[in-house]
């Protein structure tokens, strides 16, 4: 048992000698308690000392004028004064000399103990301390005390500090990771620095590289007990190739709430190794803003503005205080405004010129920014396309139209008419299309990127991920207008409806099966027969033409061996799924199947392997599943990728992007349990929609029918349904129509898997639908709330609102 007392004493004593002995600066890292600082008596006591502690000063001209009114004289302080208002040239290295010169004088060979650096503010400029050593005289001797805070350790520098002394733990019982030494995870000489660490070392930039031998043991170890010897190593060796994983287990995933600094060593660990998204996510989870701003910035370089968009809107309630996050709060709650004002304040001018912009569309009186800004995006393409691909995101991710979006419009327009090539332009600009509901001009851009990959020969495996990523509506709408069952097949899996999708896939033609496209479709193919319900044919299908690729040693054999391991697996062969993953792991020819091919093999091995493992693995593939914008894919092919995801959510992998998927697998989930989201739209024009997708009628009197048993839930008599619909047919005749459309119904409701339940009871007929919705329902419910409103002005808005959405008249189509 080490005696307190005595060790303290020691470690006071070796703290004395060691800034002493030591070059000038010295830094000392020391927690603040009383109990640590015991040593200073004796220092300012057995040595000449001027101390001098923080007065929480803002810029450094603050720190160099309360030193000047600590040792000048008031007419030397008032001519320092003057040099700093005054703002000569290289005013702060003359004041700084004097008062250095001054300190020197008066107190020959003398320490200046500098303390409390702890609560300096970010403003802050940490070079002034370089310029004290480099203009101290040599009986002087800079000594600086801090506790270990980010603003001073990560400007840590054994050029600056030749000696740093780490005052913590004396003598206190150390805290070990249980089994530490006796399952052999230590060796001697780390079980003795551990054991001269509890009596106070001196760290420099060779101990600090010894203290680091690489292993995650040791990390661990000292990150419970000695936290500021930790931060030192990681700021001294952080381009140590091994030290960023081993860091990454000593210091957890779960935010450090007593010391945040080891919180921002992680955050700068990822971000120095490039990876940005992981620093992001760390930085939003820890509250560290200034880091959420930087990552930002560099997300937004990269093209990643959808990534940064899902995570702060799925985050909205955890965000920490700043600009930039108050920027998105408020406009994920609608106050364009208000977030507008906020973007000002955001530092990162690149940042807050998008944001700025894009917010102005989105409130009035802005005209003259958006003129300026379609100047500035007319002589440089690339800013016009970030523009097109930021505002897509927002509008597309929020189904609504922001203010003056018309005007980006006639600008992607005149592109157009151009005869532009650019796939990717052309496809964010449909996704705006889909997302304010011009499906007319979706299609249109769909079409012109249809003509280019035939104009260059781009195969249909280049093209075919392009289309997972588009949104499920648009490439509903093209397979129709382009007549592609194969597409088509992929939008009713989407929705769940196997046997819809089956009927399309035996109506798809294979035109070209020998080239490119053609193997690519066939082995899609394959895929979907499994998905709808039909391994077995699948199965057979990919083995005929893997057989046939095989012999002609053609690189399309791989994809066929994908659909081989995902009809096996689906039949329970995981063996036999695992020897086609083998094989189609040799050569790629598409990005979407090598992503298929390390899902199945994780879902084959999700059993077997270890946890960490599967971790890795699954933490990997949701990332480029994210980045590759394959979340149509995974509702498509859900069966594979519904355990994963499972998995993931479970063991809190890519919490953002499930999150962002959830609401999809709860509608897909719904879908195939029979469950659907029926829209009735009456005024400005009738239609009925299934989940966003429109239902075709098979005559004019069935739609009507539908729409009148829709506005009368309660039911209708037979009576009141021929006066409104055969009002001038022969009773008779009236009655054998009313029956052969209430079949037709039945049948159209059946062909898109819609739940329903339709009865003939006290002479009325009554259809009932789950989940149904319709424009009368929003018109009656603000309605009612104007019949009870009070306040005129909630009256007058309530009634604006009824007369916007009735406008257009009521079923101006119908009879």
């Amino acid at each position: 048992m080490i005696d307190i007392s005595t060790a303290r004493r020691d470690r006071n004593n070796k703290i004395i000698n060691g800034i002493m002995s030591g070059h000038s600066p010295v830094l000392l890292l020391c927690p603040s308690e009383p109990s640590y600082l015991d040593f200073l008596p004796d220092l300012i006591n057995n040595y000449r000392t001027v101390y001098v502690y923080n007065a929480a000063w803002d810029t450094q001209i603050d720190f160099l004028l309360y030193l000047a009114k600590s040792v000048f004289s008031p007419e030397e302080y008032a001519v320092a004064e003057a040099y700093v208002n005054c703002r000569q040239d290289d005013y702060e290295n003359i004041l700084l000399k004097k008062i250095l010169s001054k300190i020197s004088l008066v107190h020959n060979d003398c320490l200046f103990f500098l303390s409390g650096l702890e609560s300096l503010k970010r403003s802050f400029d940490l070079s002034v301390f370089k310029r004290m050593a480099s203009a101290c005289p040599d009986n002087l001797k800079l000594v600086f005390c801090s506790t270990v805070i980010p603003h001073i350790s990560f400007h840590v520098d054994d050029r600056l500090f030749p000696r740093i002394i780490v005052c913590d733990r004396p003598g206190e019982e150390l805290l070990f990771p249980e089994n530490v030494f006796s399952d052999g995870m230590l060796d001697d000489r780390q079980k003795e620095i551990l054991q001269e660490l509890s009596v106070c070392p001196y760290i420099d930039k060779d101990f600090a590289e010894e203290l680091y031998p690489g292993s995650a043991a040791f990390l661990t170890a000292l990150s419970r007990n000695f936290r500021p010897v930790l931060l030192l190593i990681g700021n001294y060796c952080r381009f140590h190739p091994a030290v960023g994983p081993a860091l990454e287990k000593a210091l957890g995933k779960k935010p450090t709430k007593t010391l945040r600094e080891m919180n921002e060593l992680y955050i700068r660990f990822c971000f120095e190794r490039g990876k940005y998204k992981t620093a992001f996510e760390k930085a939003v989870a820890y509250r560290e803003p200034e880091w959420v701003e930087k990552s930002v910035a560099v997300l937004y370089d990269m093209g990643q503005e959808d990534y940064v968009y899902r995570f702060f809107k799925n985050n909205i309630f955890t965000l920490p205080d700043s600009p930039l996050c108050t920027t998105f709060k408020k406009a994920f709650l609608g106050d364009f405004g208000g977030a507008r004002e906020c973007t000002k304040k955001i530092g990162t001018e690149s940042v807050r010129k998008k944001l700025y912009y894009m917010l102005s569309f989105a409130t009035d009186g802005k005209k003259e920014a958006f003129a300026q800004f379609c100047n500035e995006i007319e002589k440089t393409p690339d800013a016009f396309f970030a523009y097109i691909r930021l505002i897509a995101t927002f509008s597309y991710s929020e189904k609504k139209v922001l203010g003056g979006l018309p005007g980006i419009m006639r600008m992607v327009e005149r592109r157009y008419e151009e005869g532009t090539r650019d796939i990717v332009f052309l496809h964010y600009a449909s996704k705006i299309y889909s997302a304010i509901g011009n499906y007319a001009d979706a299609k249109k851009f769909l079409l012109r990127i249809k003509e280019v990959c035939d104009y260059y020969n781009y195969s249909y495996v280049q093209s075919w991920s392009f289309f997972f990523n588009m949104p499920i509506g648009t490439v509903a709408s093209y397979a129709k207008e382009t007549d592609n069952a194969l597409l088509e097949c992929c939008s009713y899996l989407y929705d769940g409806n196997k046997t819809q999708a089956l009927s399309c896939l035996k109506r798809h033609e294979n035109k070209d099966e020998y080239n490119q496209d053609g193997m690519l479709g066939l082995a899609l193919q394959s895929l979907f027969y499994a998905e709808a319900g039909n391994p077995d044919f699948g199965r057979t299908l990919a083995l005929l033409y893997a057989v046939a690729c095989e012999r002609e040693e053609r690189d399309e054999c791989s994809l066929f061996y994908t659909s081989l391991a995902y009809c096996e697996w689906m039949l329970r062969n995981n063996a036999r799924a695992l020897s086609y993953l083998q094989k189609a792991q040799k050569t790629s020819v598409d990005a979407f199947f090598s992503f298929l091919t390390k899902a199945l093999e994780i879902n084959c091995n999700l059993e077997s392997a270890s946890i960490s493992v599967n971790e890795k693995r699954l933490e990997k593939l949701m990332l480029i599943a994210k980045e590759k914008g394959y979340d149509n894919a995974i509702m498509v092919l859900r069966t594979v990728f519904t355990p994963l995801l499972a998995y993931a959510e479970k063991n809190g992998l890519c919490a953002d992007y499930i999150a962002f998927l959830r609401p999809q697998l709860v509608r897909k989930k719904d879908a195939m349990t029979g469950k659907r989201n029926i829209q009735v739209k009456f005024f400005g024009g009738s239609a009925v929609y299934m989940d966003k997708r429109e239902i075709f009628w098979k005559t004019k009197k069935c739609k009507e029918l539908f729409l009148l048993y829709s506005l009368y839930p309660d039911g209708l008599e037979r009576n009141k349904i021929i006066s409104e619909i055969w009002s001038d047919y022969v009773y008779a005749s009236a009655i054998n129509n009313l029956k052969t459309t209430n079949n037709l119904i039945r049948k159209t409701l059946k062909e898109y898997g819609i739940p329903f339940d339709f009865v003939y009871a006290n002479g009325k007929y009554k259809l009932m639908t789950e989940y149904s919705e319709s424009d009368v329902d929003v018109y009656r419910g603000l309605q009612k709330e104007y019949n009870e409103a009070t306040d005129l002005r909630k009256r007058a808005i309530l009634a604006g609102r009824m007369l916007s959405l009735t406008d257009e008249g009521f079923a101006p189509d119908c009879e």
